[in-house]
């Protein structure tokens, strides 16, 4: 274990995730709830505003971030998901609060869901292990924060984290470089003494090689295709706990 800093992507890494937004049941079920709140919209209809609004968020939220934050494309920026549900409500006359909104949210993230969500083979024995031995561990997630903290929460590993970083929190995604210096810069981390571990070749291998950190890339049934190759600062590791041996 020689890196100082351990920096993990959550899902399709440390955790088993499958969802599916284009299930019909997911908009017929999202409709009715709203429906039942004074927001009236047929499945077609709610699926059709639900994704025009995260487009007008994702606009938004890339025009409204510093420049020497915006990513070097407008589709890296990351949308805080709950102003999109408050804004289908809202363009049917209907005022919701915080609370209500993250209910929503959990309630749409959990009907989306195609089975439980858990821990791969060893990740939270390798976490204690890494604390154990005084290592820093950190979470860098392209993920929403409705979303993210109650299943973080859920699977019982957050003891294990110093801290989190969640993209929508930060309106930038991985690949982006910007993502990677909010967490280096907060921390005021060496990037020598940090590895980005994720099953992602581009958000989180490319990622990482944009700001000169080495990886280690695990190829999970959620990664995309098999890389053909590997930049020259990344290890192909085949499980979670292969990391102790480095």
């Amino acid at each position: 274990m020689k890196y100082k800093n351990y920096i993990f992507d959550l899902y399709g890494t440390l955790a088993d995730i499958a969802t599916d937004e284009n299930s019909p049941m997911l908009w017929e079920k999202m409709s009715a709830v709203y429906s039942m709140n004074g927001a009236a919209y047929t499945p077609d209809e709610f699926r059709d505003a639900y994704g025009r609004l995260v487009s007008v968020e994702i606009e938004k939220t890339y025009e409204a971030l510093p420049k020497n934050m915006r990513p070097e494309v407008t589709s890296l920026a990351e949308p805080e998901l709950l102003n999109v549900f408050k804004n289908l409500f809202e363009e049917k006359g209907i005022t919701k609060n915080l609370d209500e909104l993250k209910q929503i949210a959990i309630f749409f993230r959990a009907t989306s869901l195609q089975k439980e969500l858990k821990l791969f083979d060893g990740v939270e024995e390798t976490l204690k292990t890494l604390k154990e031995n005084g290592k820093k561990v950190y979470l860098l997630s392209n993920a929403q924060s409705c979303f993210t903290v109650p299943e973080f929460n859920s699977l019982g590993i957050g003891k294990y984290f110093d801290d989190t970083i969640i993209s929508s929190n930060v309106h930038v995604k991985k690949p982006s470089k910007q993502i990677f210096e909010c967490l280096i810069k907060k921390h005021n981390l060496k990037i020598s003494e940090c590895v980005m571990t994720g099953n992602d070749i581009n958000a989180d291998i490319a990622g990482a090689e944009s700001v000169g950190m080495n990886s280690y890339y695990i190829h999970t049934w959620q990664s995309s295709m098999h890389p053909k190759s590997f930049p020259e600062h990344c290890r192909e590791i085949f499980s979670i706990p292969e990391l102790l041996q480095y």
